[in-house]
This record gives C-alpha cells, sequence and structure tokens, in this order.
C-alpha cells in the first residue's frame, strides 16, 4: 500500500491482489458457503481495498488483516441488502 500511495498503484495493487486474493476467497467462501457469493464478495474486497487504500492498516508487516476485515464488513453489508430486499419483496405482494 505504500507503494500504492506513492503513485505506483496499478502495478503495486496487482501485486497486492495476488499475494492476497486467494486468502481473501477462502475466508468468503468459508463464511458464505457459495462459491459465487464468495467471488463477488472477494471483488467488492479488493474495490473497496482500492478506495480505502488510504486507510490500510497494516498489522505484523502484513494487510490480510486489514483486508479481512473489509471482508467482514463487505459479507455484512451484502447480508444486510439481501435482507432489506427480502423485505422489499415481501411487502410489494
Amino acid at each position: 500500500m505504500v507503494r500504492v500511495a506513492a503513485g505506483d498503484g496499478g502495478a503495486a495493487f496487482g501485486c497486492l491482489f495476488r499475494r492476497h486474493f486467494t486468502a481473501v476467497y477462502a475466508y468468503c467462501f468459508h463464511r458464505l458457503g457459495s462459491w459465487s457469493a464468495a467471488e463477488d464478495a472477494s471483488s467488492v474486497v479488493f474495490l473497496e481495498a482500492w478506495r480505502r487504500r488510504a486507510d490500510a492498516v497494516v498489522v505484523s508487516g502484513s494487510l490480510r488483516p486489514w483486508l479481512l476485515g473489509v471482508a467482514t464488513n463487505v459479507m455484512r453489508n451484502q447480508r444486510r441488502a439481501a435482507r432489506r430486499r427480502a423485505s422489499d419483496d415481501r411487502g410489494a405482494g
């Protein structure tokens, strides 16, 4: 993230993605139990990581804990949105 912040955004973020995608995807799959839902959530995690790159926190030399925290928030938000849609669908019928 230091390289991303210094202006080497694309290449540095690509490296970050390759280094951590498998762990983020496995975490999402374990929590969601669906390959496609884990893929969607993982994509959003890295979009959020890019958007919030100035807020990144390195823990013991790694961004993985921060990314997994972002993943937790992404999955929570997706569940909330799904509940709202389900509630709206029941109310519209």
